[in-house]
């Protein structure tokens, strides 16, 4: 039988490599809202363009043509000293909320709720990091809880856009509530009549009104 070889990698490199490699994806990706079947809840940290990106401090610049080892150690280099500032200050929120960021643009949700639950901890009336923890509980298919989140920041800021339109993403396509979903997102649009992207929301409502005849 042939001899398998197996390659030791470095877990800490991986994470960094998918990290680094998820960030830039997400600053071409942009803010965005998808189609109706395809919709996309928000993360209020998610950027209206790349050219409107800040950078973590240190990190190559997109479409710079550093290499991308150097761009991964770099990411490695600051979650390090995001945990560590997190852990040498019991109420430093603004590491955990990056952490929960860097996180959640490549996927981690699990990790991301962890950092968002700890920024919370110190400063539970931060409704747009409920908001995006709301989102990350939703991707990982803990919707009660999303929705539970959302229902919270509702409760302190009624019109909160954001939270809103999540509220109606979750309750369509986490519970199938296309009633609850269309109050939602009518309730957005009347309250946020010039928030970026309301255009969308309408055709989503368009299109659950035609599916309800």
């Amino acid at each position: 039988m042939e001899k398998q070889t197996v390659i030791a990698v470095n877990p800490k490199l991986l994470i960094a490599m998918g990290l680094a490699l998820g960030l830039v994806v997400g600053f071409f990706a942009g803010f965005f809202l998808a189609n109706y079947w395809n919709m996309q809840a928000l993360r209020l940290a998610q950027p209206a363009n790349p050219s409107a990106v800040q950078l973590p401090e240190g990190h190559p610049q997109v479409g710079s043509q550093q290499d991308p080892q150097a761009a991964m150690e770099m990411v490695r280099k600051r979650i390090e000293e995001l945990k560590q500032a997190a852990d040498s200050d019991a109420k430093n929120t603004a590491a955990r909320i990056e952490l929960g960021n860097m996180y959640f643009d490549v996927g981690k949700y699990e990790q991301a709720i962890e950092w968002y639950a700890q920024a919370l901890a110190v400063d539970p009336s931060n409704n747009n990091v409920r908001t995006d923890m709301a989102t990350a509980l939703h991707y990982t298919g803990q919707h009660d809880r999303a929705l539970a989140e959302l229902e919270k920041v509702l409760k302190s800021d009624p019109y909160h856009p954001q939270a809103l339109i999540n509220l109606g993403i979750v309750r369509k396509q986490g519970k199938n509530d296309a009633r609850g979903a269309l109050e939602a997102w009518e309730r957005f649009i009347t309250t946020n009549p010039n928030f970026p992207h309301v255009a969308e929301v309408k055709k989503w409502v368009e299109e659950l009104k035609k599916d309800s005849r």
